[in-house]
């Protein structure tokens, strides 16, 4: 076994792997971009200016967006997502959907990403709160509380409260309007 993991390092050891990843990602609009991705990914490969111009290109390849969390700062992933999703568009709930859109779903992975990271992003957390799909929402809330924990809340939480609250009063999912409610109590008791 020893031998064939170091049979298997020395074959991605070789050169030509990255030079045929990075000239699959070079082009952001490029039909095997996801594939190049992957393997520049697993390669260690330096890609952040790629997958960016790729987001540029395409603000719905959610493969992009989920690498993206790995490669950049949850500031510029926020500043990213800010300027490449329609935020207005996205706050369209509540609903009741689990699945979603391409945006919806790029949204998701990016509140999620920035659940230890309070402050950060506070425009994507508001139109999360707003949106139809549950797991954005429910996201949302979750980076929330992950904020209202051991780490400090945003400078003015008081925007990022009422929110919640605004939220809370039209949820249509119980579990999810429990689970603000408690986001909300927890606030109130600090």
């Amino acid at each position: 076994m020893a031998a064939l993991r170091r049979r298997y390092a020395d074959v991605l050891a070789q050169p030509r792997w990255a030079e045929l990843a990075l000239a699959g990602v070079a082009d952001p609009e490029g039909a095997d971009f996801s594939r190049a991705q992957r393997c520049a990914s697993a390669l260690g490969l330096p890609i952040l200016p790629q997958v960016v111009a790729r987001l540029r290109a395409d603000a719905c390849d959610v493969f992009a967006w989920q690498g993206l969390t790995r490669l950049a700062e949850p500031e510029v992933l926020a500043a990213l997502a800010e300027e490449l999703l329609p935020l207005d568009d996205l706050a369209n709930g509540p609903g009741d959907r689990v699945i979603g859109e391409h945006h919806e779903m790029a949204l998701e992975i990016v509140v999620k990403a920035l659940e230890s990271h309070p402050g950060v992003g506070l425009p994507l957390i508001r139109a999360a709160l707003r949106n139809r799909r549950v797991p954005v929402r429910r996201g949302a809330v979750r980076a929330l509380r992950a904020w209202l924990g051991p780490q400090a809340w945003p400078e003015s939480p008081e925007d990022a409260v009422a929110w919640v609250r605004a939220a809370h009063a039209v949820e249509p999912d119980g579990q999810l309007r429990e689970d603000m409610q408690a986001l909300l109590i927890e606030h109130k008791q600090r």
